[in-house]
């Protein structure tokens, strides 16, 4: 079970990622959720999934993202984040993909998407 939670909004209400099942050498869940804000920094993009990093002063304390790749990393996933700037074109991107299943790793490891 997949399941997502956000709270995006635009102007005209809700934007809902976008879940869907990739096909291939390995299936998996695809979860995109794209945000409109003003974007993500690019000198701040490398640093976003480190343990209590913000560039905010009030709000957030700047674990979510790197619990969030944690969680994801742990279950065999992967997350890719894209952030754009520009006055006509901004907002930020996140991908989540997981595997539909996964076999447990003995040795340590974790777990790893099934072949």
């Amino acid at each position: 079970m997949v399941a997502v939670q956000t709270r995006v909004f635009t102007v005209n209400g809700v934007v809902r990622p976008k879940i869907a099942i990739g096909s291939g050498e390995k299936q998996f869940w695809r979860i995109v959720n794209p945000s409109p804000d003003l974007g993500i920094a690019e000198t701040d993009l490398p640093r976003v999934f480190e343990a209590f990093f913000t560039t905010r002063s009030t709000v957030g304390t700047g674990i979510g993202l790197f619990v969030a790749m944690q969680f994801v990393e742990g279950h065999g996933g992967r997350i890719e984040i894209e952030s754009r700037q520009s006055a006509a074109d901004h907002g930020t991107t996140v991908r989540v993909f997981l595997p539909i299943s996964t076999t447990y790793d003995s040795s340590g490891e974790g777990v790893r998407a099934k072949d």
